[in-house]
């Protein structure tokens, strides 16, 4: 699925005075959102909530206002974050020892016997 991805950058916001979250709030508090993805930078176990924007352009999101300083330009989103399309992450894939496998689930009814439920279900 197709979407905007708006992946904040640290240095520019911290320059900036911002927090992830402040940067989050003032760009949510500018546009509609919708639950995002999960942004897997490093290992399977880590993942940084994102959000997907929806209604307005590409480039009028870029240009949203963030913060409001002494200077004349108020900082955008396009100076605290890469704003680019992307796809949403693929998830609940099984894996074992690093490679894709078939998982397979065994539903048990209540009051039933877990061990023969267990052994009729496994391939012989």
């Amino acid at each position: 699925m197709k979407q905007v991805v708006v992946q904040p950058l640290p240095e520019p916001l911290a320059r900036a005075g911002m927090t992830f979250s402040e940067f989050a709030d003032a760009v949510q508090s500018n546009e509609s959102n919708a639950g995002g993805g999960i942004n897997r930078p490093r290992r399977a176990t880590d993942g940084d909530p994102s959000r997907s924007l929806k209604r307005r352009p590409w480039d009028e999101i870029r240009s949203i206002p963030i913060k409001f300083a002494a200077g004349v330009e108020p900082l955008r989103v396009a100076d605290l974050a890469r704003v680019q399309f992307g796809s949403s992450y693929r998830t609940g894939a099984a894996t074992r020892n690093g490679q894709e496998t078939v998982l397979g689930t065994v539903m048990m009814l209540i009051g039933q016997n877990a061990d023969k439920s267990v052994h009729k279900s496994l391939p012989k």
